[in-house]
């Protein structure tokens, strides 16, 4: 019985005398939709009350509504309904924060949907591109082998192609330079090896086979040979700079 009554009352808080007494007695600019859209009324299941929630972008005119729909309904019930009172359990208060929309529930459905949005987007592209992009593409779709592959060359690629030709050019030059002044030295110290060799043998004959008699002179001619020695040295190594002359091609 009690279930039964708090439905009627649901339904006389809705009606339109009720809500267009309300509009008049605030003066709101709406009418009896716009009114219904904003108001909603619940009957919690084993009880006899009932709960009247109003939505509006300003809370202070959503406690008054509430507040005047509670007083309109409650007189329109106790007519109708021929009771002698409906009693208050507790009046409208001001609401401190928003009822909706909830940002981040609101945030994460976005980007769920986004996400699938864009994976629906990436699959229906990939299901109607029908360009060949690959040898393997020509062979399977065409029966053809290919031949030859010719690559695109873009202005960056270029750009780029031409950067990394230079880096090798100028890497490879300075090994050949390095080549060649190392080269240079080995055949340096190879050549005044090669002669100071000549030059030792050249005194060991002198001194034991041209020379064994001579003791007189054999203090001069030592002298003499030795700064001949000296002489044939220096000769020698100015033949090779600090530097060998190195021809190489580009």
């Amino acid at each position: 019985m009690g279930t039964q009554l708090t439905k009627d009352y649901a339904e006389l808080i809705n009606s339109r005398y009720v809500l267009e007494e309300v509009i008049q007695l605030l003066s709101l600019d709406m009418d009896y939709r716009d009114m219904l859209e904003m108001v909603s009324v619940d009957t919690p299941a084993d009880t006899r009350i009932v709960s009247i929630t109003v939505e509006d972008t300003d809370p202070a005119q959503a406690m008054h509504i509430a507040n005047s729909i509670r007083e309109a309904a409650s007189n329109h019930i106790q007519n109708v309904m021929d009771i002698e009172a409906v009693n208050v359990v507790e009046s409208a208060n001001m609401p401190t924060e928003k009822a909706s929309p909830n940002v981040m529930l609101w945030t994460f459905a976005g980007g769920l949907i986004g996400v699938l949005a864009l994976c629906a987007a990436t699959l229906i592209q990939y299901l109607l591109d029908d360009t060949v992009k690959s040898s393997e593409d020509v062979e399977k779709y065409l029966g053809l082998s290919t031949l030859a592959l010719i690559p695109v060359v873009t202005e960056e690629n270029n750009r780029k192609i031409e950067n990394e030709g230079f880096n090798r050019q100028k890497n490879w030059q300075g090994d050949i330079a390095h080549a060649c002044s190392w080269d240079a030295r080995a055949m340096k110290n190879h050549y005044l090896m090669a002669q100071i060799s000549d030059m030792v043998k050249q005194l060991y004959e002198w001194f034991f086979l041209k020379a064994g008699g001579i003791k007189k002179k054999q203090k001069n001619i030592s002298s003499e040979l030795l700064e001949s020695f000296a002489q044939q040295i220096t000769e020698r190594e100015d033949i090779f700079g600090d530097d060998m002359p190195c021809i190489s091609t580009t």
